[in-house]
């Protein structure tokens, strides 16, 4: 009996656990019609398997060589979860029907609300053309806000209070001083 409720708790959370690649581009997404809409490649994880399996199966149907970054995120489906993972693509020929979108140009026809959601979280992840971190890079901290420092607005952790610079420039500079006084350069 345990052995046989194990099978048919195998083939149930299988049958709910999809998996999907936000398969990206030159900052783009390749989605695929289906019925139309539109939908990120996804694939049923089977009893047994790794998500990240799954989620390669899913971006092997693309036919362009591809590779898994890191988890996106797990959102809930109607029926059970849907895991996403980004993923990056390599250059090739894709196939007849995937289209790209960038991140302000996403179809509103996508067919599942779990997608729609993990379609929202990537886009947000985009501003001015560039990907944005979620975590602080010093202390790993997940609050990072906008705010106004020197003079535009900038990430600035709520944790530890560090600033993320989206281009930094490396510089080096010499404090001089001599008698009490510091010598200046304006540039």
């Amino acid at each position: 009996a345990s052995r046989l409720y194990n099978e048919r708790m195998n083939d149930t959370i299988a049958q709910s656990v999809w998996a999907a690649a936000i398969a990206q581009r030159d900052e783009a997404v390749a989605l695929l019609p289906q019925d139309k809409q539109w939908m990120l490649p996804c694939a049923p994880v089977q009893a047994g398997e790794p998500p990240q399996r799954a989620a390669q199966r899913a971006l092997d149907t693309l036919g362009v060589p591809a590779a898994l970054d890191r988890l996106a995120g797990v959102y809930p489906m109607e029926q059970g979860l849907l895991i996403v993972f980004l993923a990056s693509l390599g250059d090739g020929q894709t196939p007849q029907g995937v289209t790209f979108f960038s991140p302000h140009a996403l179809p509103t026809e996508i067919a599942d609300g779990a997608q729609v959601a993990a379609l929202a979280e990537w886009a947000a992840s985009h501003q001015h053309g560039a990907a944005v971190h979620r975590y602080c890079p010093r202390c790993g901290g997940n609050r990072l806000t906008e705010r106004e420092r020197f003079g535009r607005m900038r990430l600035v952790c709520d944790t530890c209070g560090h600033i993320f610079f989206r281009d930094p420039k490396v510089g080096a500079g010499v404090f001089v001083e001599d008698a009490g006084r510091v010598l200046l350069v304006k540039r």
